[in-house]
């Protein structure tokens, strides 16, 4: 059965060969406190040993109580990492550690985001844990992140003791970086989700267990089965559904029908099209293509790996191998590696589906790793003088004088170069192809068109590019070939350098120096002279317009640097060896672990930061939606094949009774109210794929909410510009299948299940919505952005949304995403206001545009010198909130940032830096509260009433109130407000209770706005009515009902108004309502 559903074991005693090898963690003795405790801690990591002792019990309030067999213990080291080198500047370490079914895993993982990027993975020597204290130690990798590249290997040891509030608190000595240093500790449990975890060496493991095979074939015999399986087959035929995934997911889809009938040619079919498709496993089909195709081609290999060869399964482990590395790096020019990206979600989901695919498989990374040295090479004497390229060392400088030969049509781990060998230019060299026959390749010098150029170098944002070489170039675009290297370098003085190449789009480089073998990063002592370097590289796959990036360098070091780097080494060495020896016991790939670990961090990460502890997301829906395709897929892999879930807290899984909540189904369509990038519901294909995830308390509501979206989208009425993916790919289609319980989805309440009101704490978002009766419901949304995004989205903070009756009142009106028309200049040079449509305050002077704040200084000269954060400058602050049983609630929100300005400043060039522009944002010395109140209770004489109420201090009262519409509504205007009636003859009544005498106009817009992805950045015209307020004074109230048929009667006396039986009341800080019963969520 899917993932949720299977049963979960407890194992009293996790032994040799009980559940996966990979997960075989400690030996487990109750009662005793054995192990490391005796030993100074050093020598304890020395040891691959990890007991286990006594943590039976876990005292939670005074009694014990028993500890879940499945949990995350996250540790915090404070001022635990220093990468500058200055313990003064430390930040804190997360350490997180995993009991999963009882026992403690050993592969453990860390980050320090309050410092950087980087990732930490290692294996955990020693747990003495009891019901009052634990002790930990681990060896730690940084895995450093492309543009945050510090890395060493680090030690802990951690010492808890339990407290009388319940929490765990202590110290931590360690070294890092090599640096001792020691400080407070503290631990919190966070539960995981628990499910069976497969057997050792079980195929398929990832899309199913091999023990739901017999529940899967008994559905595919029922009419809903048989309709799914020709759905897909159809699919396989070509006829419908979107081809964004490319040619594995096709695989996935055999490999499925596969076993459910046993038709072996569905097997062999499903094998070679991934032979076939390697080439598209690069970032070469579309933006994110590499992530969709090798996570794709992990579910095609596990379901397909019984019926393989051993040729084909070592070609596809060789290959998902080297996707491993290549996904954590970026193979284009540029990305977003923060945790909350939807590339980082995609790519690192990615490589994790690759990591389960190869736990169990050979690595030679398990071997012992060789002591760490520094070579002393004398230099050859007799290397020819004629027919070779001479390259004078320079330190630094990429070399890029070379003697080449390629490309080879060979597999990636063929090997051909002679570390004996003296090549000279016309040496020819006779090799067997991929398809057996004889070929020729020559030595000669490498052309100056194979170089990358300064610019190329910019573009990639690594100038040590320059004068490398472009394999793209070199191989006439010849991709997945072998090439050879050669050149003299001629050593001028007597010296140590450290070898410094890249590896991303490069599948295997080996580097030889005189006949020796030289890891990259290796530093070695070169004599004055000639010296041969050579080196293999198997090159990947780019896109037309790419190129396949390479360097080789030396960088020059002194004597105490190079014995620094010696130490490091030796700390490196000291690590491999413990995890090397751990791993050769668990029969487990080191490599598959170490990018297992860096997946389950960014993953996990995703989960905190992109999401609220409801589901809110704060990249939109084009962003955040595509991300979830990658997203869940691993996190569905990851609980088959690890028995335990990734996310902490469920927060990703928490979208899916959101989305419950916030659309509005009717027989055309749904809608969702949305912001950031993108709009529309949920899409059929993560209903799909995140199904098997949900909860068992919101299962069935759904159910419901999927089977309508599916419905409509099988009907065509999923169609507007901004509606979700509305169509199955293979993929997609077959996680329906197996997620999908093929029975009518059960009648059950949604009031009975979910709150007609939400808010989401971490996110700042609200969701007040009346009823769940289809389109006479309404719903109305607020972002707070109270949490920074990481990704794309617009400033939206306090912008409206609502829909009811059927109608959409208040819209999108300020877009956001990649290309749309208001992030580029104006004709005259000058830049838009991002916010110029939206439901907010315009204060003429200042803007929010795609350069910065602009501010008029002549209107507005900044009135505090002080430079204001710029992480938190663009959130708004929620000052008080509260929510009612019937759907109703109030939010007050401080959005004075929205108001804040921005001052450019040269930095000089300096310590061999560029010349760059420093940004500060500043106070303009405005202020601004917005407060909006929901009112579903009725007592209003409507089905909804809304009051939006703001004040501004600081401005110079030519501010604009704004409310942003839908086109086809018509609107009409009068003293004292605005009627808005939709086709259907739905009314929305607006009531301006400040200013007094207002002056209000109508304008018709438009704008472009990128709509859901797609596998691409599209955006699409938008038009929009907005209604503009001035007046008197700068504060704005506003009363808005809808209903259909008779207005209710509004009277407004003062700063107060009275509707039907409700009163809005002003009190020049704070909406009142008289009729409001509602329980304060926020402070």
């Amino acid at each position: 059965m899917p993932c949720s559903s299977a049963a979960p074991r407890h194992p009293a005693r996790l032994g040799r060969g009980s559940r996966q090898p990979w997960l075989t963690i400690l030996s487990y003795k109750a009662g005793s406190a054995v192990g490391c405790a005796n030993l100074s801690w050093w020598r304890c990591l020395a040891r691959s040993q990890l007991i286990l002792a006594g943590f039976l019990a876990l005292c939670l309030g005074g009694e014990p109580a028993q500890l879940p067999a499945t949990i995350r213990l996250d540790i915090t080291l404070e001022k635990a990492v220093w990468p500058g080198g200055d313990p003064a500047q430390a930040g804190g370490l997360r350490l997180r550690l995993v009991r999963n079914h009882g026992g403690w895993e050993r592969v453990v993982s860390a980050d320090a985001r309050g410092v950087n990027k980087t990732d930490q993975h290692g294996r955990a020597l020693e747990a003495v844990i009891d019901d009052r204290q634990a002790t930990v130690s681990v060896t730690l990798q940084e895995e450093p992140a492309p543009w945050d590249p510090p890395r060493d290997w680090n030690r802990y040891r951690v010492q808890l003791e339990r407290q009388v509030d319940g929490g765990f608190r202590g110290t931590w000595t360690g070294l890092y970086h090599g640096r001792e240093g020691t400080g407070a500790a503290s631990a919190v449990l966070t539960p995981l989700a628990e499910t069976s975890s497969a057997q050792p060496g079980e195929h398929p493991r990832l899309l199913f267990r091999k023990a739901d095979l017999p529940a899967l074939k008994a559905k595919a015999a029922t009419p809903w089965g048989q309709a799914e399986i020709a759905r897909l087959r159809k699919l396989l035929a070509g006829k419908g559904g979107p081809d964004t995934e490319g040619p594995t997911a096709r695989a996935v889809a055999l490999g499925l029908l596969f076993h459910l009938t046993g038709d072996a040619s569905l097997a062999e079919e499903g094998r070679s099209i991934l032979l076939k498709d390697i080439p598209n496993w690069y970032n070469v089909m579309y933006v994110h293509g590499a992530a969709a195709c090798v996570a794709q081609a992990a579910l095609a290999y596990d379901l397909l790996y019984d019926t393989a060869d051993q040729n084909w399964r070592e070609t596809m482990q060789s290959t998902l191998m080297v996707k491993m590395q290549y996904l954590y790096y970026p193979p284009v020019g540029g990305f977003n590696d923060y945790d909350g990206s939807n590339w980082s979600a995609m790519y690192r989901s990615a490589m994790g589906m690759a990591s389960l695919a190869m736990l169990g498989e050979p690595d030679p990374a398990t071997g012992i790793p060789e002591a760490p040295a520094i070579p002393e090479l004398p230099g050859i004497v007799d290397l020819p003088k004629t027919g070779v390229v001479p390259t004078p060392l320079s330190a630094g400088a990429t070399i890029g004088t070379w003697l080449h030969a390629g490309p080879f049509d060979v597999d990636r781990d063929t090997r051909l170069l002679d570390p004996r060998s003296r090549p000279v230019a016309g040496d020819a060299l006779e090799y067997t192809t991929r398809s057996k026959t004889k070929a020729t390749r020559t030595y000669a010098p490498l052309p100056a068109t194979c170089l990358i150029s300064v610019e190329q170098a910019k573009k990639y944002r690594k100038p040590e590019l320059a004068g490398g070489v472009d394999f793209a170039a070199a191989s006439g675009r010849n991709y997945l070939t072998t090439h050879l290297l050669a050149t003299v370098l001629e050593v001028a003085e007597t010296g140590h350098f450290r070898l410094d190449h890249s590896t991303i789009k490069l599948d295997r480089i080996a580097v030889f120096l005189d006949g020796r073998s030289l890891a990259n990063g290796q530093v070695v002592k070169l004599a004055a002279g000639r010296h041969l370097l050579m080196a293999e590289v198997a090159i990947g796959v780019c896109g037309g317009h790419e190129i396949i990036e390479s360097h080789l360098r030396f960088l020059g070091m002194t004597p105490e640097a190079a014995a620094t780097w010696l130490a490091t080494s030796q700390r490196e060495h000291a690590h491999r060896v413990a995890v090397a020896a751990i791993d050769r016991e668990d029969q487990a790939s080191t490599q598959a672990r170490r990018w297992l670990a860096v997946a389950e961090i960014r993953l996990g990460n995703w989960g905190e930061v992109a999401f609220g502890e409801t589901g809110w997301n704060t990249e939109g829906e084009a962003y955040t939606q595509h991300a979830m395709r990658m997203g869940l897929v691993f996190e569905h892999a990851f609980r088959n094949a690890m028995g335990r879930g990734v996310q902490p807290g469920g927060r990703l899984v928490s979208t899916f009774p959101l989305y419950v909540a916030k659309t509005v189904f009717s027989g055309q369509g749904a809608e969702t109210p949305s912001y950031a990038p993108g709009g529309g519901p949920l899409g059929v294909d993560n209903w799909a794929r995140g199904f098997g995830l949900i909860e068992p308390k919101h299962r069935d509501i759904c159910l419901a909410a999927w089977d309508r979206t599916q419905a409509l989208a099988d009907a065509g009425r999923l169609t507007s510009p901004m509606q979700p993916v509305a169509e199955l790919d293979c993929t997609s289609a077959v996680f329906r299948f197996v997620n999908h319980p093929g029975t009518p989805t059960p009648a059950t309440a949604v009031e009975t299940v979910l709150p007609r009101a939400w808010f989401d704490r971490y996110k700042g978002g609200f969701v007040w919505r009346n009823a769940w009766k289809d389109q006479e419901d309404s719903v109305a949304t607020l972002l707070t952005m109270r949490t920074p995004a990481q990704g794309w989205s617009g400033p939206e903070w306090g912008d409206l949304r609502w829909v009811a009756l059927g109608s959409v009142w208040a819209d999108r009106g300020i877009p956001a995403g990649n290309g749309i028309d208001l992030r580029r200049p104006n004709q005259d040079g000058s830049s838009p206001d991002r916010r110029q449509y939206g439901s907010i305050v315009v204060v003429p002077g200042v803007k929010i545009t795609e350069d910065g704040r602009w501010f008029d200084p002549a209107k507005y000269p900044p009135v505090n010198p002080t430079p204001i954060n710029g992480r938190e400058a663009g959130l708004a602050t929620l000052v008080a909130a509260s929510l009612s049983a019937d759907g109703s609630g109030l939010a007050e929100l401080d959005v004075s940032n929205m108001y804040l300005g921005e001052t450019k400043s040269e930095v000089p060039a300096a310590d061999g830096k560029p010349a760059t522009s420093r940004r500060t944002l500043v106070d303009l010395g405005i202020r601004a509260r917005r407060v909006v109140a929901m009112d579903h209770s009725g007592t209003s004489g409507a089905p909804a009433l809304m009051a939006v109420a703001d004040l501004l201090t600081g401005t110079k009262g030519d501010e604009v109130w704004q409310f942003c519409t839908a086109a086809g509504h018509t609107i009409a205007t009068d003293a004292t407000g605005f009627t808005i009636t939709a086709a259907d003859g739905a009314v929305l009544r607006g009531t301006v209770v400040l200013p007094k005498q207002p002056v209000l106009t109508v304008h018709q817009v438009r704008f472009t706005h990128e709509i859901n992805y797609h596998a691409r950045h599209s955006q699409t015209p938008l038009d929009r009515q907005v209604i503009r307020l001035t007046g008197t004074g700068s504060q704005f109230v506003v009363v808005m009902t809808v209903s259909r048929g008779a207005l209710p009667p509004v009277q407004v006396d003062g700063a107060k108004a009275t509707v039907g039986g409700q009163t809005v009341a002003w009190d020049g800080r704070g909406l009142i309502l008289g009729n409001l019963k509602a329980t304060p969520c926020w402070p």
